[in-house]
């Protein structure tokens, strides 16, 4: 093992500079009677604590590499492929009354006609046909039995063939951080993701339309954080492999936190949309700290962002039951909500605590994938946003946060003022707020 030139020099250095220091002796049996006791003996070198885990964002946080993704593992034409759209599914569906077909199936059928959601205040959904005609409709004429007409007005059967489904895996996400909190951990926070992004069926031409499974995986320990950070010693086959079993522990066991959908079919208005698991059923629900797109620039988003700065500046954008939504909008990339009466710095937080600030203008840079976090490019390849990574500030980035997270984990440490949406985002003129602890939550919902 090569030595610590660094500590060794600085030992070198320390036990000069204690000889050179040393109290001058008028005995052979100690120290100058008028010496400070305290001086004596002198102090030993410091201890120096051991350098934070290097994080390799890419293979512990999140995958995107082709190589890994692509293959066996994520073909729905497989039984049991770990990281397909298929799987997923069926595993969802085992808790249900109906086959793994039919689940999907009631789910999709969400956007097809204007619905509520089941949850407080029945809040409602209107209809997005274009969910029907670009993803349902040639699915289901993807098996002939099925004898659908060209729009599917007409079909002698409605069974998506699961084998051939038309979604594609962009990324594995390690988000362990959402466990913690500026005052300590919250282990049962902390999550596994998987994202996908829909294919013209029949094609190899992505749609615009993402969908994220997002699981509770309860890392109670440095185990979980080991499992994630041991990825980062291994290559091909051997990485594949303990990838395959970190994503199985959530997939076949735990249960899902929330599926989000992000929706463009249109080309007209991006819509974010949430589900929850119940009853055997994907459920449409409220979305995490979000309001209702109506609010925006009115005296009552300034009242609640207002009364809330601590709040949200923590993370904890406590929407009442009466603000909330089933679904939020972006009609453009720069998207930011507005108020003439609220706090600009605590306004800039509560909207990236917000589905669509969060992935629209509240972000910052727009350029690189609009609307999305995690998308696809001409070329096939996953794309991330620059809030996620980027080139050019990677010490500030989103992945950054979340990378130094991981690291104190893994020496046994949880919680940081770095946790908060102030310390974390800044605030641009609205910070010097301080935080409640009791009421701080995990950051980053949304992301």
């Amino acid at each position: 093992m090569m030595p610590n030139l660094r500590r060794s020099g600085l030992l070198v250095a320390s036990l000069l500079l204690a000889a050179c220091a040393s109290p001058p002796v008028t005995s052979n049996f100690g120290p100058d009677p008028e010496q400070e006791p305290s001086a004596w003996p002198p102090p030993g070198p410091r201890e120096i604590p051991a350098p934070p885990p290097t994080i390799d964002r890419d293979r512990e946080l999140l995958v995107t590499d082709r190589a890994v993704l692509s293959g066996l593992r994520s073909d729905s034409a497989y039984a049991q492929a770990p990281w397909s759209f298929r799987h997923v599914m069926e595993s969802l569906a085992a808790a249900s009354s109906v086959d793994a077909p039919t689940f999907v199936n009631e789910w999709l059928a969400t956007w097809q006609q204007a619905s509520t959601a089941a949850t407080e205040g029945s809040l409602p959904l209107g209809a997005r046909p274009d969910v029907q005609k670009d993803l349902v409709c040639p699915w289901l004429r993807l098996t002939p039995e099925n004898a659908c007409d060209e729009t599917c007005a007409r079909c002698g059967g409605s069974k998506l063939d699961l084998s051939r489904a038309p979604f594609r895996l962009l990324a594995i996400v390690n988000r362990l951080d959402l466990a913690e909190r500026t005052n300590g951990c919250k282990p049962e926070a902390s999550e596994g993701r998987l994202v996908f992004v829909a294919m013209r069926p029949g094609t190899s031409t992505p749609l615009s339309f993402n969908a994220i499974f997002e699981y509770l995986v309860n890392g109670t320990a440095a185990a979980g954080a080991g499992a994630w950070h041991a990825l980062a010693s291994l290559r091909g086959e051997e990485y594949a492999i303990a990838l395959e079993g970190l994503t199985r522990s959530f997939t076949d066991a735990a249960p899902l936190g929330q599926l989000r959908t992000s929706e463009n079919l249109a080309g007209t208005s991006w819509e974010l949309r949430q589900f929850a698991h119940v009853r055997g059923k994907l459920v449409p629900t409220a979305l995490t700290n979000t309001v209702q797109d109506s609010l925006d620039g009115t005296p009552v988003l300034a009242t609640h962002v207002n009364a809330h700065s601590a709040e949200i500046f923590g993370g904890d954008n406590a929407v009442p039951s009466s603000m909330r939504t089933a679904f939020s909008t972006m009609p453009k990339a720069d998207f930011k909500w507005s108020s003439t009466d609220a706090n600009p710095g605590t306004l800039r937080l509560f909207g990236l605590s917000t589905c669509n600030g969060c992935h629209a203008g509240e972000r910052g840079d727009t350029s690189v994938l609009p609307f999305a976090h995690v998308g696809v490019d001409a070329s096939g390849a996953t794309i991330v946003s620059r809030f996620l990574s980027d080139p050019s500030a990677p010490e500030s980035d989103e992945l950054a946060f979340r990378g130094r997270s991981l690291a104190r984990r893994l020496v046994g440490g949880c919680g940081s003022p770095d946790a908060s949406y102030g310390g974390r985002h800044g605030a641009g003129g609205g910070g010097g707020l301080e935080v409640t602890p009791d009421r701080v939550m995990s950051v980053g919902r949304v992301h």
